[in-house]
């Protein structure tokens, strides 16, 4: 499949595009700087042997192969893992979906190495958090950068639960680290998303390894896709072409959503604008604002480094941006009162990172103040270092 899309791709730019102008523009353009962008969006494997790169851009091939077999070789590794831990949770008899990762690429590719590596993402029974976390950590996994408390019936537990949608474990391998993503919820913003009890009615099962691996429905894993995008402010090219063969196997099947909410309407108009796939058009019904919004916004997103909005940092002004960005995508007022008072009290502020023991009132009150001054104390002095600097 992944063949047919590029040969399809080949045959429209002759059309699209009169190919020695591209050619000309293309040979302004640093082969270097080319690869940086098609790994900046995780394209690797979908460029790689592309019969329309090698005719434009012949030297690009050769140099792009090194990035695919990396990420060949990180798909076999996911595989593995995806395999290990599918066949860890049925042995304890807990509940469990595969997101995106090795099942969406037979899905939408028939292949497990044709979509992109990246790391596990598993979705379970918010009542099973602190099970599959001991289990993982008897398998040599540790919790990263956790805000998630240990079971406590207390509110603040709750309230972390509710603010937080997933938590991560890492491991050390052979092969580099392995990252296990816990989810408990689809999103963050959750307007009409589907529940776990809701996803497990309606999984799938998918062979792995001769292993049967279970996932997500079609369907719900195009709201999955356009979910994730829109909270990444349409950032990567690769969500997009997630979302594109989503839609377009939802199409051939004549599967039919339920309520289309702004994420779906949002992310199937970027993808829209980027593939023209006629299968997108009733998934759009953004009006004037939203349409203007969405595009402006991943216009600047897509060419943007993201290793430069973490060079720059934290602002004032890009975290009422990333507030208002949030807010936007949901029409759900319990999501809204989620995006503020996460962002007045953060769970990070209400649990020690190493113990998970909840902090006293007190220290809670005094974590957010002192993380609010560090952000605006580096924020002034990176502007001051600016001004010397001129």
């Amino acid at each position: 499949m992944l063949k047919a899309e590029r040969n399809n791709l080949s045959k429209n730019a002759y059309n699209f595009y009169p190919l020695n102008n591209l050619k000309n523009e293309l040979k302004k353009i640093n082969d270097s700087q080319i690869i940086n962008l098609i790994k900046r969006h995780r394209l690797e494997l979908f460029f790689y042997k592309n019969n329309l790169v090698n005719l434009l851009i012949p030297s690009l091939d050769t140099k792009l192969k090194k990035f695919a077999l990396n990420e060949t070789r990180k798909n076999l590794d996911l595989t593995f893992l995806t395999v290990e831990i599918a066949k860890l949770l049925d042995s304890k008899k807990i509940k469990y979906l595969i997101l995106k990762g090795i099942p969406l690429s037979i899905k939408t590719l028939k292949n497990k190495s044709s979509r992109g590596s990246g790391d596990l993402d598993l979705f379970i029974e918010k009542s099973e958090i602190e099970k599959c976390i001991n289990i993982f950590e008897s398998k040599g996994f540790k919790l990263y950068k956790t805000s998630i408390p240990k079971f406590h019936k207390s509110k603040r537990t709750k309230y972390c639960l509710w603010a937080n949608y997933e938590t991560s474990l890492t491991r050390k391998s052979n092969n580099g680290f392995q990252f296990i993503d816990l989810h408990w919820e689809l999103s963050y913003v959750q307007d009409n998303l589907p529940t776990f009890e809701e996803c497990w009615a309606n999984r799938e099962e998918i062979k792995i390894s001769n292993y049967l691996i279970k996932t997500l429905s079609i369907e719900h894993e195009f709201l999955l896709s356009c979910a994730h995008s829109a909270k990444d402010k349409w950032m990567l090219i690769r969500n997009l072409i997630d979302i594109d063969r989503l839609a377009r196997i939802n199409h051939l099947k004549k599967n039919k959503l339920g309520n289309i909410n702004r994420q779906i309407s949002m992310s199937s108009l970027i993808t829209y604008d980027l593939s023209q796939g006629e299968y997108l058009i009733k998934y759009i019904q953004c009006g004037r604002f939203s349409r203007f919004y969405c595009r402006r916004i991943s216009s600047y997103f897509l060419i943007i480094n993201p290793k430069q909005l973490s060079k720059d940092g934290w602002s004032p002004l890009s975290r009422v941006l990333d507030i208002f960005h949030r807010l936007f995508l949901t029409n759900k007022p319990e999501d809204w009162l989620k995006i503020i008072l996460v962002n007045i009290i953060t769970p990070e502020s209400i649990v020690n990172p190493k113990s998970r023991d909840l902090y006293p009132f007190y220290k809670i009150i005094y974590n957010r103040l002192f993380s609010l001054k560090e952000a605006f104390r580096i924020y002034f002095l990176k502007k001051l270092r600016k001004i010397l600097k001129n």
